[in-house]
């Protein structure tokens, strides 16, 4: 799979999985994203054409885990 792979509306693989808002799919397109730290920082850092970022579509799941998950690893690799 190609983890920098950007859509024509701007979404990265990691704005795809919250989007659809599946615990399990996000902690494991994570779980892969860890061993590529430049494609996981990509994809934190990502705004979509419509101006979401990863954090967003977090928030607009509103499952709690999901969000939590994402924060940490917010946290660990932005600047």
């Amino acid at each position: 799979a190609n983890l920098y792979n950007r859509t024509n509306e701007g979404f990265m693989p990691l704005n795809a999985a919250l989007k659809a808002g599946n615990y399990d799919i996000v902690t494991m397109l994570i779980k892969q994203l860890l061993n590529d730290p430049a494609a996981l920082k990509s994809n934190l850092k990502n705004i979509t054409q419509h101006e979401f970022t990863a954090l967003k579509h977090a928030f607009c799941t509103n499952n709690i885990d999901i969000i939590k998950i994402l924060i940490k690893h917010l946290l660990q690799y932005i600047d």
